[in-house]
């Protein structure tokens, strides 16, 4: 086997691309998602009146996110909305489940009025409310720039490394019953796309192939 002399190796390599939305190709370039933000998520959970009953299993929670966004016009999970191959991304879409599933149950039950609301916070149990907390502080600034839909674009930073339930300085002490990652309880709001881990995985590939292996 013969090798590269290390004296004589000058690597080169391409500034990775993304290929264009295609049938092999589900992620758009631009704009990317979100950056995961606990302190906001937290926020916004403590920030709702009609929440998830603790007693919903998350295995309820494909067939509820189903129910809650079919309802109406649908505007009710704008703001969780996480769909790599159109660019369209939600302030709460890096959120975990029962965030996501709260804001939008929270924000069909806002919708309604008079004798209506009374009922609007249930899904057949899966719902309830509690007292909602004002936001204050870090909180406050960073609500504001999600909006009131969710539709909003985030740019304030959390306060400190260790922001997320009990971390924030808005009078927030977290969500209930589920402060863990997106990753570790997404259970997939309809408009989630998988194209977001394509991407990635180019961009890894294209890391690495810009090493070769150099012998001595």
């Amino acid at each position: 086997m013969t090798g590269v002399n290390s004296a004589s190796y000058s690597p080169t390599n391409t500034a990775a691309a993304c290929p264009s939305v295609g049938s092999s190709w589900a992620a758009a370039n631009s704009p990317l998602p979100p950056t995961p933000n606990k302190e906001l998520c937290s926020c916004m959970y403590n920030s709702l009146t009609c929440v998830v009953s603790s007693g919903t299993e998350t295995s309820n929670y494909g067939k509820l996110f189903g129910t809650v966004c079919g309802l109406g016009d649908g505007s009710q999970c704008n703001g969780i909305l996480s769909n790599a191959t159109t660019g369209k991304f939600g302030a709460y879409g890096m959120c975990n489940s029962t965030e996501q599933l709260a804001f939008a149950m929270n924000e069909y039950y806002l919708a309604q009025t008079g004798s209506n609301q009374a009922s609007a916070c249930d899904f057949g149990g899966a719902a309830t409310t509690k007292a909602a907390a004002s936001a204050n502080g870090n909180c406050k600034a960073l609500m504001s720039q999600a909006g009131t839909g969710g539709t909003g674009t985030v740019t304030a930073q959390p306060t400190g490394t260790g922001s997320g339930s009990g971390g924030n300085s808005g009078g927030s002490s977290g969500s209930s019953g589920s402060s863990s990652s997106a990753a570790a309880s997404y259970h997939g709001a309809p408009t989630a796309q998988n194209g977001l881990w394509q991407a990635v995985g180019l961009v890894s590939l294209a890391a690495l192939s810009g090493f070769g292996m150099i012998l001595l």
